[in-house]
């Protein structure tokens, strides 16, 4: 039969006990480290407090920016909105020069551009719309400030530069498309392209989102056909009679039977 051996503690001696253990010996040997070092580590602990303040100001002060940047955006919106184009007009122009480069000084620049084409201010108004479309932003805003610009265009006199800038409009899917083709056939009206309006006031008819402005299409395929405008949709689907190879005819609309740039700018 097998006996179980029992393990004896072992027992230390007073030699043994007298010595200090590792727990202790790392214990002072941190302490005579830190009593060395002391200033070293309330110096980097202090760096490290500085710089963490410095990003939180740094953090306070961009906010606190942006925020006035707003404000004063929101006063120059409530002033355009209230008709009051000049205080619109200095302070979305205080958000541009105060502000460059934040996002309220974006959208200053075509509301300002807005606020100059109200006031029939053209080449101020081209300048501000040119300024915004040039850079990259909302697409739908976009749109609004190309047709602006076309409308800017227009007035002065530049209708090569507005058909340029109603065509792009034209071209972004979005609220402002229906009345930028619309635009585009008004413009070829009074250039005496009788051809050219036929067929963009057909396509017109042909585009479901037009369904609201489609009186006014068969209005004016009635008008260049020389068709009464119930009879105009008959024949919209026909291939539009080639334009008289003849230059310099009339246009087939005068400029004051078409829509002015203000009455266009006012429905989008």
């Amino acid at each position: 039969m097998a006996t179980s051996s029992k393990v004896r503690p072992r027992h230390l001696t007073r030699k043994e006990l007298k010595q200090p253990d590792d727990f202790m010996v790392a214990a002072g040997r941190v302490r005579d480290f830190a009593e060395q070092h002391l200033w070293k580590l309330l110096a980097a602990t202090v760096a490290v407090c500085v710089i963490a303040l410095a990003i939180f100001a740094y953090h306070r002060h961009r906010v606190s920016v942006a925020e006035q940047a707003s404000q004063q955006f929101y006063d120059g919106f409530q002033a355009f909105n209230a008709k009051d184009y000049k205080t619109a007009e200095r302070r979305f122009l205080g958000v541009m020069t105060e502000y460059s480069g934040s996002e309220p000084a974006h959208l200053a620049t075509f509301y300002s551009g807005l606020a100059y084409l109200a006031q029939k201010n053209w080449p101020q108004a081209i300048e501000m719309l040119s300024n915004y479309t040039s850079e990259n932003g909302d697409r739908f805003l976009r749109q609004l400030a190309l047709f602006d610009l076309g409308v800017a265009y227009e007035a002065s006199g530049d209708l090569a530069q507005a058909a340029q800038n109603y065509s792009a409009a034209a071209s972004i899917d979005g609220p402002a498309s229906v009345n930028a083709k619309l635009a585009v056939a008004h413009l070829f009206e009074l250039q005496g392209k009788r051809h050219d309006a036929i067929v963009t006031y057909q396509q017109l008819l042909a585009d479901p989102q037009a369904s609201g402005q489609r009186e006014q299409v068969m209005a004016a395929l009635a008008r260049l056909m020389g068709q009464p405008a119930a009879s105009a949709s008959a024949v919209s689907a026909q291939p539009a009679a080639p334009a008289p190879a003849s230059a310099g005819h009339k246009p087939a609309v005068q400029p004051n039977a078409a829509p002015s740039p203000a009455s266009k700018a006012a429905n989008h």
